[in-house]
């Protein structure tokens, strides 16, 4: 079964929010009702707690870099990149767009490039609602 325009149109959406910083309002699709659908955000698609603090603190303050390449014929690489100016911690995103599927495929690395940075990350994955993602 191939995917729906609306399907392709929400994965874009996704990825636009994420990667690119463009909170649009979701279109509805007939087969997700709105109250099902997760709202679009901005917030990076992985979460972490350092030194007490939330990833959704840290990563305001932090500087990012924002790069996108198409890295295929069908597919869009997003690239966000994070440095702590007082440790050097780095916290690099990297997700592939599939324009012919609905699919972003996201995934998180963190570098420790300064001797004096100590440990203590707290990695969480958002939780998935994937319920709201099936189509019937």
């Amino acid at each position: 079964m191939a995917p729906t325009a609306d399907e392709l149109s929400a994965a874009r959406q996704w990825a636009a929010a994420r990667f690119q910083g463009r909170e649009e309002t979701p279109k509805a699709q007939p087969a997700l009702p709105n109250e099902q659908r997760a709202p679009l955000t901005t917030d990076a698609p992985f979460s972490f707690n350092y030194n007490g603090r939330s990833s959704g603190e840290l990563l305001k303050e932090w500087p990012c870099e924002q790069r996108s390449r198409e890295s295929g014929p069908s597919q869009t690489e997003h690239t966000l990149n994070w440095t702590d100016p007082h440790t050097g911690l780095q916290v690099r995103c990297v997700a592939v767009e599939y324009h012919d599927f609905p699919t972003v495929e996201p995934y998180a690395f963190w570098s420790n490039v300064s001797p004096s940075l100590g440990f203590g990350i707290d990695m969480r994955v958002p939780e998935i609602d994937y319920a709201a993602l099936r189509r019937d």
